[in-house]
Parts: C-alpha cells; structure tokens; sequence
C-alpha cells in the first residue's frame, strides 16, 4: 500500500510539472517521468514516457531549433539504453539509428559514439554481418579510435572461440591497448584469452 501511495505522489507531482512547464522543461518532465517508472521496473510506462517525449520534441521546442535537433538525439540515445538494459536488442539497434538520424554533419563525435554503440546493439542482437559492416565503415571514418579494435575482438569471441579466433580477437585486443593502455576491457578480455590459449606468462 506504502509502495502504491508514494508512486501515486510521484505521478502526480511529476505530470502536474509536465502540465505546467513549457519548452525544454516540459521535455525534461517527461524523460523524469520515464527514468521514474525505470526505478519501479514498469517496463510498458518507461517506454510510453520516453516515446511520448519522442513523438512530441518537435511539437515542445518549436521554437527552439538549436536545442531541438540535439533533444531528439538524447531522446533517442535515453530510449535505446532502455531497450539494451532490457535486452530487447532489435529495438536497441532502431533507437539508434533514429537518433543517428538526428545527427548533424558537423556532429561528428556524437556520431562516432553512437556508431559504435549500435555496433554493440547490433552483436547482441546476433546481426553479424550489419556489425562488421558498421565496424568498417566506423574503422574509414575513425581509424584513430581504440574501441574500435575491441568491438571487433568481441565481434571475433561471439561467433567463435576455437584457436584461430582466440589469436585473432588478442590481436585486436593488443592493438587496443597500445592505443589506450589503461582499457579496462581490453586488458581484461585479452588475460582471458591468453588463459584460455594458456600462455600463462602472457596473461
């Protein structure tokens, strides 16, 4: 009863300062709301909030264009890491490439982040072929960029762990790490291969 009461209350202080805002606060409102049901785990009110704020950017920050384009890209970006903490992958990958969409030319940072977090979307949902050529096209674009040798380590692991893979997937990995030694990951992810190859001294 306690649970249902104070869920109650934050409903209606939330959507009574979604009612009363405008704008940009008015969108800020809505993804509140949606973090809120997040907390409570009620999936179907999470994502209603959050494509309720998708279907409605336009509408709310008409006269705000700056502000707009980059809303509709955080919009997005909120809705597909909802979908990837609840596994539900196909999805993952769509939000993100409605927020790549949303993505300005001169935003080439934001694009590069999103890119490879589809990347991720994309192995998860076992659409192996679209993650490699994602992978390639990120690699001509961002050759300078570390995490892209990880991804195709894990691109490598998913699909295969016999000998060759392992050898493969540490090569990507060490060509990680000599661009970013401190890579959490990659350190991680290639000890264990070097386990698994036993090359102990390695590890």
């Amino acid at each position: 009863r306690k649970t249902t009461e104070a869920r109650k209350l934050g409903e209606d202080f939330l959507r009574q300062y979604i009612d009363a805002s405008t704008g940009a606060q008015k969108l800020d409102g809505k993804l509140i709301l949606g973090r809120f049901y997040e907390t409570l785990q009620d999936q179907a009110a999470a994502v209603s909030a959050y494509l309720d704020a998708e279907r409605n950017v336009d509408e709310w920050l008409k006269d705000l264009p700056d502000i707009r384009q980059r809303a509709k890209v955080a919009v997005s970006v909120s809705l597909a890491e909802y979908y990837g903490r609840l596994n539900r992958h196909a999805e993952t990958v769509e939000a993100y490439r409605a927020a790549l969409s949303h993505v300005k030319a001169d935003q080439g940072s934001s694009a590069q982040d999103i890119r490879l977090k589809m990347v991720k979307a994309l192995m998860a949902n076992q659409q192996y072929g679209d993650a490699q050529k994602e992978l390639d096209a990120c690699e001509k674009e961002f050759a300078s960029d570390y995490r892209i040798k990880g991804l195709r380590a894990e691109w490598v692991l998913r699909q295969n762990t016999d000998e060759a893979a392992m050898t493969a997937a540490g090569n990507f990995l060490t060509q990680a790490i000599a661009a970013r030694g401190d890579d959490l990951w990659s350190l991680y992810t290639r000890a264990r291969v070097y386990i698994a190859q036993r090359r102990y001294n390695d590890a």
